[in-house]
């Protein structure tokens, strides 16, 4: 369901798909049933870059894997446990058959299908379309939601070793008092967005928001990091009501979900006009 919302083909279990932002980010996508295998990964990349040698190493992209866990019913056919919670296999075997760690990332959010209903399927599609837009993988649920059963960054990457510098810069008073003075703009900044574990901040004051048309402000809003998902709680006939604004699209969100940023809101609204 969420391939056709994406307007993409099943290609056997998994879906790989790749994207060139305009500023040059390279991003592969893969939706599938099951855990994140990294030799799977490797070994596509090689092949595609026998093919195409100008195209990036996976540790020159952002590598995002969605999938899927299968219902009871399901697991129940294959003679697995139900919930089967995927194994991310971290190695690469190579050509000579050594078992090795790859210079590579991939993040993985593996969902309960069975806990998905149609508008929690298209959320997902549309947070997978925003993601090959901008970058940026929004999950519209949250940990909190009961619907995620993995979320994890598979990763090997070594860790950065610093290089020292032989270069030396002069700076005068005026640059010095400058830089000074952008740090503390910046950390007051952040200190008024104070960033949540799901990515949200909360807007205490509220924002302006458009739906059907008119124009409101909201009593208070949840707004993520990206500015490109924002949960709005406005009045209607002395009761709360929820909106969801996603790519400048406002709808009402009948069922919310209640994750951690969106909880904290909620506790701090005044009792209703």
């Amino acid at each position: 369901m969420v391939l056709n919302c994406l307007g993409l083909k099943r290609e056997d279990i998994s879906t790989y798909q790749d994207y060139v932002l305009p500023n040059g980010l390279y991003l592969r996508l893969r939706i599938s049933n099951h855990g994140v295998n990294l030799s799977t990964w490797f070994n596509k990349n090689k092949e595609q870059r026998d093919e195409d040698p100008l195209l990036p190493k996976l540790n020159k992209s952002t590598n995002i894997a969605i999938s899927f866990a299968p219902n009871e019913e399901e697991c129940a056919e294959k003679g697995i446990d139900f919930p089967q919670k995927a194994i991310n296999k971290t190695r690469v075997k190579t050509d000579a058959g050594n078992n090795v760690k790859p210079q590579f990332s991939v993040g993985h959010i593996q969902y309960a299908s069975w806990l998905l209903t149609d508008t929690d399927t298209e959320l997902i599609a549309t947070a997978i379309k925003a993601f090959t837009e901008n970058g940026v993988y929004t999950d519209p649920f949250g940990l909190s939601s009961g619907k995620i059963i993995a979320w994890n960054d598979t990763s090997n990457l070594p860790p950065q070793k610093l290089t020292k510098s032989t270069n030396t810069i002069k700076l005068k008073e005026s640059d010095l008092r400058n830089i000074v003075k952008e740090c503390v703009c910046g950390i007051l900044n952040e200190s008024k967005k104070k960033v949540g574990i799901n990515g949200y901040y909360i807007a205490k004051n509220g924002c302006d928001y458009e739906y059907n048309g008119e124009k409101y402000h909201s009593v208070i809003s949840v707004i993520h990091k990206s500015e490109k998902q924002k949960y709005h709680i406005g009045e209607d006939d002395h009761c709360y009501v929820f909106y969801i604004e996603l790519g400048g699209k406002t709808e009402r969100y009948e069922n919310p979900y209640i994750f951690d940023e969106l909880l904290e809101a909620i506790k701090m609204l005044p009792e209703p006009s």
